[in-house]
């Protein structure tokens, strides 16, 4: 928020609504819902920073997480059905559906709010008006909702979209991941090599110790990698 007031400081339409957004914002759910929907608009703008990073997101970062198959298109319904055919595939379509369920939650209760209290913001005035109907749909929702949560990088109990940070691959089957992440002294990520990486060399970062539910439902890992991973005692059930 304060970054936005530095930004913007000399509209009062878009210090308003930034100044209001404390008031719009109730929870934790709420927190990355405007964040979806903000991230949404950001990738409407030609002339933004930010695009090549955000297009990540737009493009391919929720790609093969279940929760983002819409079952009323032709992809998603093939999606869906190859991955119930695989063992313990019901079970996992199951957990992907319980989770879209509760992201329409979160867009149901904070997009219609975000919609009225911030129109500059969210580009229904001023320049580069957008196409409600079309860019705020709940799926383009989801897929950015389930992009942010396989991104984000802890910090203090919170999400944060860090850029270049949160692109950064899990290491591959029998590697270590040659890089992890601290905190300075002022409260910054700090980026520390954990050995000599070697120019070119990809940098990888530990998811944690990986299920094979969580590496597929939250991450979106192809069936290659996840499936040699341990399951998670009693999913199925």
């Amino acid at each position: 928020v304060r970054k936005l007031s530095r930004k913007y400081t000399k509209d009062i339409t878009v210090s308003a609504e930034i100044n209001s957004i404390q008031d719009l914002v109730r929870t934790p759910a709420d927190e990355r819902a405007l964040l979806t929907l903000l991230i949404l608009r950001e990738g409407t703008r030609t002339s933004s920073p930010l695009i090549p990073y955000i297009m990540t997101f737009l493009l391919s970062a929720h790609e093969h997480i279940p929760s983002a198959w819409d079952h009323t298109s032709a992809d998603g319904a093939a999606r869906r059905a190859g991955l119930v055919n695989v063992d313990g595939g019901a079970a996992l379509i199951m957990a992907a559906d319980a989770l879209r369920k509760a992201i329409a939650k979160d867009y149901n209760e904070l997009a219609p709010r975000a919609i009225e209290k911030l129109p500059r913001l969210l580009g229904l005035t001023g320049p580069d008006i957008v196409d409600v109907t079309k860019l705020y749909t709940f799926q383009n929702f989801a897929e950015i909702w389930l992009a942010i949560r396989s991104r984000s990088i802890e910090n203090n109990g919170y999400g944060a979209l860090v850029p270049i940070l949160c692109l950064m691959n899990h290491p591959g089957e029998g590697e270590v991941s040659n890089v992890n992440i601290g905190i300075n002294s002022n409260g910054n990520m700090v980026l520390k090599a954990k050995r000599y990486i070697k120019r070119g060399e990809q940098l990888t970062l530990s998811y944690g110790d990986l299920s094979a539910e969580r590496a597929l439902l939250v991450y979106g890992f192809p069936m290659s990698v996840w499936s040699k991973l341990p399951s998670l005692k009693g999913f199925e059930s």
